[in-house]
């Protein structure tokens, strides 16, 4: 799953080798930080794994190319294809190491929603 990043140059997402890919049976809201150009992307978290946390902790934690300055609920409707695995850790980023999801379909900005600074 590291591979088509790479062949753009970028760094891996992924660590270990537990990667698994699933479609959602039910919706499920999980949390995206962002900056203000970056809102509907396809990078996401659970809600619980960010809450309390300060805005440097979150890029450490998830390896994240800049501080976040937003947060914003994701309601990903049933039906949605998913990849889940393990952030690698990124030299400069962070260390990594929470889980990450990613939408393997580009979602409509509509479902990115309750956005409010960090």
């Amino acid at each position: 799953v590291n591979a088509p990043f790479i062949d753009k140059g970028w760094n891996p997402p992924y660590s270990g080798k537990f990667i698994r890919e699933f479609t959602l049976g039910k919706e499920v809201v999980f949390a995206r930080v962002h900056s203000l150009e970056n809102k509907a992307r396809s990078w996401m978290m659970r809600i619980e794994e960010v809450e309390g946390l300060t805005a440097v902790q979150i890029r450490d934690k998830f390896a994240l190319p800049d501080i976040p300055e937003f947060i914003s609920e994701v309601f990903v409707p049933a039906g949605t294809r998913i990849r889940a695995g393990k952030v690698a850790a990124q030299n400069g980023w962070g260390k990594g190491g929470a889980w990450q999801y990613e939408l393997l379909e580009r979602l409509p900005e509509g479902l990115f929603r309750n956005t409010r600074s960090l």
